[in-house]
C-alpha cells in the first residue's frame, strides 16, 4: 500500500474488517498486512478487529504472516486470539492455534502452559504441535526443542498424530543434525512406527 493512500482507504478497510462473513474478513487481512510497514499499531488493531469473535479468520494463511510480523511487538493483543483458536470447535482452527502456540514458544518462549495443554489436548492440537516441530527440526537453533516435542508424539494413540510427527524424516537435511541416531531409534522403537508397519487386512 502506498503511504499517502492510507487515509483514503481507511474507511473502506474498516468496513471490510467488520463484515459479518468470515471470508470477507479473511480477504481484508491483506490490507492489514500491507499496512504494517506504514502504521504497525493500526495494522494490528485492524487485524484484532477482523479476528474478533471469529477465530476462523485467524487461522488463514495471511493471519500467519501477521502473527510472524507482529507477535514480538504486540503479543499482549495477539495472545488472546491464539487462545481463542485453541478452543475453537473447528478442528483446522484448533490445529492452527496449536501451531501458533508451538511457534511462539520456539521463537519467544511464550505459551508454556498452553503448550503443555496442547500436548494432552485434542488430536488437532497435537497435530498442530507436530507440524511446527517437523518444520523447524532441521534448524540447529530449534532442534532440541523440536526433538522434545516430537518424541512423545511418535507414541501417540492416534494414527494421524504419529503420522504427522513421522514426517520429520522426510527432510534429508535433518539427518545431519546432532543426536539423530538416537532420535531415529526413538522413532523406530515407538508404537507409532510399529503401527505403520502393520499391514492392513
Amino acid at each position: 500500500m502506498h503511504p499517502d493512500w492510507l487515509d483514503r482507504l481507511q474507511p473502506g478497510i474498516e468496513y471490510l474488517i467488520q463484515d459479518p462473513h468470515p471470508a470477507v474478513r479473511v480477504a481484508s487481512l491483506d490490507a492489514c498486512l500491507a499496512t504494517v510497514g506504514i502504521n504497525k499499531d493500526l495494522a494490528v488493531e485492524w487485524f484484532c478487529r477482523a479476528c474478533g469473535d471469529e477465530p476462523r479468520v485467524a487461522a488463514s494463511r495471511t493471519a500467519i504472516y501477521m502473527f510472524n510480523t507482529a507477535f514480538h511487538t504486540h503479543s499482549a493483543l495477539l495472545s488472546p486470539i491464539v487462545r481463542k483458536m485453541l478452543k475453537s470447535r473447528f478442528e483446522e482452527v484448533a490445529q492452527e492455534g496449536a501451531s501458533e502456540v508451538a511457534a511462539r514458544w520456539l521463537f519467544q518462549g511464550m505459551f508454556e502452559q498452553e503448550l503443555e495443554e496442547c500436548k494432552l489436548g485434542s488430536v488437532a492440537h497435537r497435530k498442530g504441535l507436530a507440524r511446527v516441530a517437523v518444520h523447524f527440526l532441521g534448524e540447529t537453533e530449534y532442534f532440541r526443542q523440536c526433538q522434545g516435542l516430537l518424541s512423545p508424539l511418535f507414541d501417540d494413540v492416534d494414527a494421524e498424530v504419529h503420522a504427522a510427527a513421522s514426517a520429520a524424516f522426510r527432510k534429508a537435511e535433518v539427518l545431519d543434525m546432532p543426536d539423530m541416531p538416537s532420535f531415529c531409534r526413538s522413532f523406530i522403537n515407538s508404537n507409532g512406527c510399529a503401527t505403520m508397519l502393520v499391514p492392513n487386512n
